[in-house]
């Protein structure tokens, strides 16, 4: 073959090169994935749950995940907003919460004791006027009771929701506990406090509203 037909063939070839591809590597018709630049896949989100303890040695959990606690504070960090659900175990019982995440900081949370908010020095002896319910306390074992003093019996239930009750004592009404107290009233007046002596125990006293007497109790587990 001659150098004429080389030549002609070599043209020939030149725009075949081009239509198979071989063109500019940077054309590549908009189907090359653009690189961002953040390939770390850091997420930048970052909240504390601090849960405080009323006592040293509580267990305090995050969605069913343990915290970290030192002394009376327990930690909890999370990556991403949502609702969490706090619970507290120990031989005492305490009431659930839950924390709403929506920004990073801390969101704190604790466990309220109850008592008499309208009287700072009440000291279960007399009626109070306004209770705070308590967020924990030292349940007896659900059962039967009988009192030592008018033989009165009882049967006590555990109930745990926003408070916690007892619920069949003093004639059937509820009453909110706080540490190893517990104290109620009712629309007419009356009111009774209690103190968990033990599992097995449990003492009360209670205000008549209409007589005005008061009432002493010593009630065990049948």
């Amino acid at each position: 073959m001659n150098a004429t037909n080389y030549g002609l063939l070599a043209l020939i070839a030149l725009p075949l090169a081009f239509a198979v591809g071989c063109g500019d590597p940077n054309d590549n018709n908009g189907n090359e994935t653009v690189d961002t630049g953040d390939d770390t896949g850091v997420n930048d989100f970052e909240a504390t749950i601090v849960a405080t303890t009323p006592f040293e040695g509580v267990e305090v959990t995050v969605d069913g995940i343990d915290a970290t606690c030192a002394g009376t504070s327990c930690t909890y960090l999370v990556d991403e907003a949502g609702t969490y659900d706090v619970e507290a175990w120990d031989t005492y019982t305490f009431v659930p919460k839950t924390v709403e995440v929506q920004t990073t900081g801390e969101f704190s949370v604790e466990w309220a004791e109850g008592g008499c908010a309208s009287d700072p020095d009440w000291d279960a002896t007399g009626p109070c006027d306004e209770w705070v319910p308590g967020e924990y306390g030292f349940p007896p074992l659900e059962g039967s009771y009988t009192d030592e003093i008018w033989g009165r019996e009882a049967e006590i239930t555990i109930t745990i929701g926003d408070t916690i009750t007892i619920e069949n004592v003093a004639g059937g009404s509820d009453a909110t506990m706080s540490d190893y107290d517990f104290y109620g009233s009712t629309d007419s007046g009356s009111w009774w406090s209690g103190t968990i002596i033990d599992e097995e125990t449990f003492s009360m006293t209670k205000l008549n509203a209409t007589s005005g007497e008061v009432d002493e109790f010593l009630f065990h587990r049948d």
